[in-house]
C-alpha cells in the first residue's frame, strides 16, 4: 500500500512541474502613428510554440515555457514587429509592440467604361421577355 501512495505522489508531481515552468508575459500592441491599440493581431512565440491573440483593448497575456524567447506579432496591413523577452519581462515588466504601416501603397483598382461585348449583351437581356415557365413540385410521399 505504501508502495502505491508514493507511486502517486510522484506521478502528481510529475504531472505539474511543467504546469509550474510556464511564466505569464503580458503586453499590448499598439499602432505605430498614433498609439491606437490593435485588437486581433496574433502574437507568436518561437521557442515555446505558443500564440496569443489580443482583446478589444490590444492587450495579451502568453504562457511562456522557455526564457529568452522571441516574440512575433502581426495584423492584417501592418509590418510585423519582433520583441525578444527576457527575465525583466517575466519578472512582471509589460511587452509592448509598435506595428507600423506598410511603406508601400497600393494602387486603386478602376473600372473600364464599357468591356468588349458589354452593350451588345445588354441589349440582348433586355430584349428577351421574362420567362413564363412553371414547374410542379411532386411529393414521393403523397398517395395516388
Amino acid at each position: 500500500m505504501t508502495r502505491l501512495a508514493a507511486v502517486c505522489f510522484v506521478l502528481f508531481f510529475a504531472w505539474r512541474t511543467p504546469l509550474a515552468a510556464q511564466l505569464p508575459i503580458r503586453g499590448q500592441v499598439l499602432a505605430s502613428e498614433n498609439d491606437q491599440p490593435l485588437s486581433g493581431a496574433e502574437i507568436y512565440a518561437l521557442r515555446s510554440r505558443r500564440g496569443a491573440e489580443t482583446d478589444r483593448h490590444g492587450r495579451f497575456v502568453l504562457w511562456l515555457r522557455v526564457i529568452p524567447d522571441t516574440l512575433i506579432a502581426h495584423f492584417i496591413g501592418r509590418a510585423p514587429d519582433t520583441v525578444v523577452v527576457s527575465d525583466s519581462a517575466a519578472a512582471g515588466g509589460a511587452v509592448v509592440f509598435h506595428l507600423q504601416s506598410p511603406a508601400v501603397a497600393l494602387p486603386g483598382v478602376t473600372r473600364p467604361r464599357a468591356l468588349p461585348g458589354h452593350s451588345r449583351a445588354r441589349r440582348l437581356r433586355q430584349s428577351r421577355e421574362p420567362s413564363r415557365a412553371t414547374c410542379s413540385v411532386v411529393s414521393p410521399f403523397r398517395r395516388r
